[in-house]
């Protein structure tokens, strides 16, 4: 099959767009032979770029999550470490340290699991 590589180039950017929204690799599998004629190992090698596009992007965005939520877990943590050392308990601000600390602890340990495995069960948002 000869294709320009310029409308390659143009198809190839769809089928990012495709995987990055996480549509299904057969239906994108199928789009590509049904609307391009495209099919075989040039066809998987596309997917196969995207996919590997995709993981990308998702460990770049695990990462600044885990680099923010690291920051967010310091601030409540250093406060909560201070309440406990000096034995002085404020009923109000120390349960909402410990939620805050919580929640970013939940964000790290996602980030973490993302950044080590390149998956995610959601489309990567733009």
């Amino acid at each position: 099959m000869n294709i320009p590589e310029a409308k390659l180039q143009s198809i190839q950017d769809q089928v990012n767009s495709k995987i990055h929204w996480d549509t299904a690799e057969d239906e994108v599998a199928d789009w590509l032979e049904e609307k391009h004629g495209i099919a075989g190992e040039l066809a998987t090698s596309m997917i196969t770029q995207a996919l590997r596009k995709r993981r990308k992007e998702i460990r770049e965005r695990a990462f600044y999550l885990l680099i923010f939520s690291a920051v967010g877990m310091s601030i409540p943590g250093s406060y909560l470490a201070m309440q406990w050392m000096t034995r002085r308990i404020s009923l109000f601000l120390t349960p909402i340290a410990a939620v805050v600390f919580l929640i970013c602890f939940a964000s790290f340990l996602r980030a973490l699991s993302r950044l080590l495995s390149g998956q995610t069960d959601a489309p990567i948002d733009p």
